[in-house]
């Protein structure tokens, strides 16, 4: 097909430019990774290059159909992990196929989709084609471009949070995300084409996708078909109501069908999971103390800007211009305002509650996306642009797409240098090798490490023996979870005194926090001005007075109670190692406070002596200890 064909064929134009760029930036993002690490096995850059890595473990347990994996000797759980099946189907899928090749595969896919979503949005503002595809770049650049404000100190918004509205961290937001905006453009089509059945159709399958990903994106989104229904419904006469609510049946039927599935996983879950998981259930008084937070906040000058801001730009391109649709106009307003009443809906109606940050931070997000979008048209109107720019400068927009996408990845390159913790990959890398070397008869099958990350990449590898596990990637109950770790801290002859400072309260910058009591419990031992364990307020004067002090979104908050802390030093005391079996490999953080305080037998292990970020440790009676 020649050049002039795409030109002249919008459809096929806007396909072949979005693939073309797509292709380029995640090409480039991988070759970066390439160009640093350039004998690293892709499984490993899998493991260290890609954000959210405990996803990757559920990913393998759904490619298998494992709701219940078994990873610990003499460990038996009864209930299932309740991981999100709709943010992971399609890795789980692909992975089944083609391996780590599949996490590449899905950047891919997703990125091209969510500039897909984006063009059609801005082309249901009436925009065409070339800006369409243009300013929908524009929105997945805007996370990378938010963030130099951080470093010009402009401190009236965290410009952290914006990442959340797109990025290529598994599977939130890069499926999670495809969802969510799927969900607005099908609420547009929604608004402004009643009579088409498949819209209502696809928005019940869309809705129950997002309640089997991320939760608070469906609550959102719940919100907004609800309140378009209403709209709907005053706007036009009786005999339209009762056609309207036969249609609005299929949304229902389909969302219940395709939520079947995710309904039946939460309801066999195991409950010390879900707790920790972050959930916990509130009283009413910690209700009231959460909604008088997120109320007053609702009158902060960080809210009313914005909150200002959109409003004066919707006023404006309701009243003031003829050029960009109405209808798609309002539905993008909706959309910040359903993001504004969605984590008072879900407080009040809920009984169990979880991250509630999550809620803020979409406002954060829709209201910033928002203001762009608006800012956009108001921009195209007030300059008197030609919106339906001549085809004859189709070849400059699509160097303009690709340019675009080689900015991504200059950037990408400049961070990747910075957080690429070169040391640990290449301890990981001399482990793979000397595995190959050592290990044909997989012998070494049971490892021993407390870092998450190298507990997945032991997944992937696939192996599913370990001597402990992080309490996210097992379905066992907390108790189970709690005695694995003081058992394999004993076989590491860590002492009471040591138990004690491991497991004490920390303050971590602008929280309490200890990552040995998250390993075993997670969020369990959440704290903040409206939760503690037990509600508990057994604390240390000055951590007492901090949480008190604390928001009441905090959930990734840790402290654990007095009382709890004495009776996990009992456990430690009343727990020996009898029947403990020896691990093949044990991997400690050198730096770490289980290292430091630990002691390794080398009368039974050999040690990998050339890790800089790691201590590597071979049973000897397993491995050639001479090639190492």
């Amino acid at each position: 097909m020649s050049y002039k064909y795409f030109i002249e064929n919008e459809k096929h134009y806007k396909n072949t430019v979005l693939l073309l760029s797509t292709i380029t930036l995640i090409s480039l993002k991988w070759l970066i990774s390439y160009f640093f690490f350039p004998s690293e096995p892709l499984i490993n850059k899998v493991v260290f290059d890609l954000e959210d890595h405990i996803y990757f473990g559920y990913i393998l347990n759904l490619s298998n159909l494992d709701f219940s994996p078994d990873y610990l000797a003499n460990y038996v759980s009864s209930e299932i992990i309740p991981f999100p099946i709709y943010s992971l189907v399609f890795h789980s899928i692909l992975y089944s196929f083609f391996n780590e090749f599949s996490f590449v595969i899905i950047e891919y896919f997703s990125l091209f989709l969510f500039l897909f979503i984006f063009s059609k949005i801005f082309e249901e503002l009436k925009m065409n084609i070339y800006f369409s595809i243009l300013f929908a770049f524009f929105v997945f650049l805007l996370p990378d471009s938010l963030i130099y404000f951080k470093h010009l100190k402009f401190d009236l918004l965290n410009f952290d949070i914006i990442k959340s509205l797109y990025s290529f961290r598994v599977p939130r937001p890069l499926v999670s995300s495809i969802y969510f905006f799927w969900g607005l453009l099908l609420a547009i089509y929604y608004y402004k084409h009643e009579n088409r059945n498949v819209v209502f159709i696809l928005i019940g399958i869309n809705l129950a996708l997002n309640f089997g990903s991320v939760y608070y994106n469906f609550v959102v989104l719940s919100i907004l078909f609800a309140i378009l229904f209403l709209v709907k419904i005053i706007q036009n006469n009786k005999k339209f109501f009762f056609h309207f609510v036969k249609k609005n049946f299929n949304i229902l039927i389909f969302l219940i069908i395709f939520s079947l599935p995710f309904a039946i996983i939460l309801y066999f879950a195991e409950n010390d999971w879900l707790l920790r998981a972050g959930a916990f259930y509130p009283s009413i008084d910690q209700k009231i103390i959460i909604l008088n937070y997120i109320l007053s906040k609702f009158f902060s000058l960080k809210f009313l800007f914005i909150f200002f801001i959109n409003t004066s730009f919707l006023y404006f391109l309701m009243k003031k211009q003829q050029i960009f649709c109405p209808k798609t106009i309002t539905v993008i307003y909706l959309f910040f305002i359903s993001s504004c009443i969605s984590p008072i809906l879900f407080i009040l109606l809920s009984p169990t509650l979880t991250e509630l940050y999550h809620f803020i931070n979409l406002i954060v997000i829709n209201g910033i996306l928002t203001s762009f979008i608006f800012f956009t048209l108001i921009f195209l109107v007030l300059i008197k642009k030609n919106i339906k720019t001549s085809k004859k400068n189709s070849f400059y927009f699509l160097l303009v797409f690709l340019f675009l996408s080689a900015i991504f990845n200059l950037n990408y390159y400049l961070n990747y240098k910075k957080n690429s913790n070169p040391d640990f990959r290449k301890d990981i890398n001399i482990l793979h090798t000397v595995l190959g070397q050592n290990n044909n008869d997989k012998k070494l099958n049971n490892i021993l490490t407390f870092n998450s990350r190298i507990q997945v990449w032991w997944l992937l590898l696939g192996n599913k023996k370990f001597s402990t596990i992080n309490s996210l990637l097992t379905p066992l109950k907390t108790k189970d979870t709690e005695f694995n770790f003081i058992k394999n801290l004993k076989f590491l002859n860590i002492s009471e005194k040591k138990f004690y400072d491991l497991i004490s309260n920390k303050k971590s910058s602008w929280r309490l926090d200890n990552e040995n009591i998250k390993y075993f419990s997670f969020y369990k031992y959440q704290v903040n001005s409206a939760v503690t364990y037990n509600n508990s307020k057994n604390f240390k004067k000055d951590e007492l007075h901090f949480i008190k002090n604390s928001s009441p979104l905090y959930a990734q908050q840790i402290a654990i109670p007095n009382e709890e802390i004495k009776r996990l030093i009992k456990l430690f005391n009343n727990t020996n190692n009898l029947f403990f079996e020896l691990p093949d490999i044990i991997i400690l953080e050198k730096n770490s406070s289980i290292s430091k305080n630990s002691s390794v037998s080398l009368d039974k292990y050999c040690v990998l002596k050339t890790t800089k970020y790691l201590d590597i440790y071979l049973n000897l009676e397993k491995s050639n200890c001479d090639i190492l």
